[in-house]
């Protein structure tokens, strides 16, 4: 842990040695420990400066450990929210479509009606005068009919 992990196959093959490395990358003063040829002496102190360089390490471990947690978790959090906004604005949007749709087909049905209103009173009105100019022409002395459009338009623009 007070070491990185591409020096620990040193330590699988020569323990002596790792622990040289580790003590001298921990502690810079050498007359605090002495390597002997079974154990490790240390000085006063330097046993629980080992052990709070490595709870140190541990904690900064179990922080990146948690954080990593708890992105992923947020994450996931996110990514279900955005799934479910996603969906309401689908759902939102065919609701307006179908809307614009029904707004269209009856804006269409409108035009269709004024157009049929628009040529019956105009046939009507040619008829009439086809009808009176026929009976002119034929010799027939009769009056014209007078005719009253059902829906008077406005022609004085």
């Amino acid at each position: 842990m007070l070491l990185k992990s591409d020096s620990w196959q040193q330590g699988a093959q020569d323990p002596k040695a790792f622990s040289k490395t580790i003590l001298k990358s921990t502690i810079n003063d050498e007359d605090k420990y002495q390597i002997g040829l079974t154990k490790i002496f240390l000085r006063a102190g330097m046993l629980a400066y080992l052990e709070s360089r490595r709870l140190d390490r541990l904690n900064a471990l179990a922080t990146v450990i948690q954080k990593n947690f708890k992105r992923t978790m947020q994450r996931r959090k996110y990514l279900r929210l955005r799934d479910a906004s996603i969906r309401i604005q689908t759902w939102w949007r065919g609701i307006m479509a179908r809307k614009m749709l029904l707004e269209l087909k009856k804006e269409a049905a409108v035009g269709r009606l004024q157009r049929a209103a628009r040529m019956y009173i105009q046939r009507s009105r040619f008829l009439a005068v086809h009808n009176a100019v026929t009976g002119l022409q034929a010799g027939k002395n009769t009056q014209p009919t007078v005719f009253t459009p059902l829906l008077t338009r406005n022609t004085s623009y």
